[in-house]
C-alpha cells in the first residue's frame, strides 16, 4: 500500500473542517489525532470565529484502550493506508493531555506551536 502521508492528511482534515464550518454545518466533529494542544488551536480559533460552541473530548472518553498499541494496530489490520506501529507508538509518546485545572479552549488558545505548519488561519 501507499505510505501514510501525515501532513497531507492534516491539511485535508483542516480543509474539511473549514468547508463544513463555513457551510454552517452543525455539529462538526474533528476526527484528528491532535496529540499536542497547539494542534487543536487552528480548529478552536476557526470555530470561535464562526460562532461554534466547542467541546473537547479526551481519548479515554471515547475508548478505554486509547493507549494500547496492540489494540490500536489490530483496528486497522485490513486497512491499506494504516499507520505503521512505529508511527502509532511515537504518537502515543507525544500525546499531551489537557491540563486538569484549565478550561480546555483557553489552554489550547495559549498553546505555542513553535514553528509548526497549519493550513487554517
Amino acid at each position: 500500500g501507499e505510505e501514510y502521508q501525515f501532513e497531507k492528511a492534516m491539511k485535508n482534515n483542516e480543509m474539511r473542517a473549514l468547508l463544513s464550518m463555513e457551510a454552517g454545518i452543525h455539529p462538526v466533529f474533528i476526527d484528528c489525532p491532535n496529540l499536542r494542544l497547539w494542534e487543536m488551536k487552528p480548529y478552536v480559533l476557526l470555530a470561535e470565529r464562526l460562532g461554534y460552541v466547542i467541546h473537547v473530548i479526551e481519548p479515554w472518553e471515547i475508548c478505554a484502550k486509547h493507549d494500547d498499541l496492540p489494540f490500536l494496530c489490530s483496528l486497522h489490520d485490513d486497512d491499506e493506508q494504516r499507520a505503521p506501529a512505529t508511527l502509532l507508538q511515537a504518537m502515543l509518546r507525544r500525546f499531551q493531555p489537557l491540563p486538569a485545572a484549565a478550561e480546555p479552549t483557553e489552554a489550547i488558545r495559549r498553546a505555542s506551536s513553535s514553528g509548526a505548519r497549519h493550513f487554517l488561519r
